[in-house]
C-alpha cells in the first residue's frame, strides 16, 4: 500500500525490509522491494543485488521471470529479455494467476515506459499470446497509440471494456 497507493517509498521499503527479516522464505516482499528499487526509485545496482540473491521460488514463478525479463530490458537486451518472458508465460498456461496480476500490470508499464512495448506485443503475438491474453495484449496496444479511446472504440465490445479496465491499471504503474 505504501509504494502502490501512497508512493511512500521509505516506509514501503522499511515495510519489505522487515517482512524479509521476520521471513526470509517469503518471496512477496523480496520481489515487491524489486520492483520499488528497479522501477520506482531507479536504484538499479540495489535491485540487481537483491535478484542474484533469489532463487526461482516454487511459487510466484511467472514474476520471477517477468523481473528477469525487466533486468534485461535496463540492459537493451530484448532477446534474452523475451526469452524470460516466455518462461513466464508458460507458467501461466495461458491466464495470468490471479495472484501475480499486478506484476503483469507492472510489467507492461514498464516494458512501455523503457520503449520496448511494441517488441513485446511482437513477442505475444508471434507465440500466440495475442490471442490466449487478448485484453491483455489490446490494452498494452492502447498504451501505444496516440488515441488510445479511439483505438479501443475500434475493438469488439467483449474486448474493449476488459482491456479498457486493464489499460488503466497499467497507467496507474507508469
Amino acid at each position: 500500500m505504501y509504494e502502490d497507493h501512497l508512493a511512500r517509498y521509505q516506509e514501503a521499503e522499511a515495510a519489505y525490509l522487515k517482512a524479509i527479516q521476520l521471513d526470509e522464505n517469503d518471496i512477496l516482499p523480496k520481489l515487491n522491494l524489486l520492483f520499488m528499487y528497479r522501477d520506482k526509485l531507479n536504484q538499479l545496482n540495489k535491485a540487481k543485488a537483491l535478484f542474484s540473491e533469489m532463487k526461482e521460488p516454487a511459487e510466484f514463478i511467472d514474476s520471477y521471470w517477468l523481473n528477469a525479463s525487466l533486468f534485461a530490458l535496463y540492459d537493451k537486451n530484448l532477446g534474452i529479455a523475451t526469452t524470460h518472458l516466455l518462461q513466464a508465460l508458460q507458467i501461466t498456461k495461458g491466464t495470468l494467476p490471479a495472484t501475480t496480476q499486478d506484476d503483469w500490470w507492472r510489467y507492461a508499464a514498464v516494458t512501455v515506459r523503457l520503449g520496448y512495448g511494441q517488441a513485446i506485443l511482437d513477442a505475444l503475438q508471434e507465440h500466440g499470446y495475442d490471442l490466449l491474453l487478448r485484453p491483455y495484449y489490446v490494452a498494452i496496444q492502447s498504451l501505444l497509440v496516440k488515441d488510445s479511446n479511439a483505438f479501443l472504440d475500434s475493438i469488439a465490445v467483449e474486448i474493449r471494456e476488459v482491456a479498457a479496465d486493464l489499460a488503466e491499471r497499467i497507467r496507474r504503474y507508469m
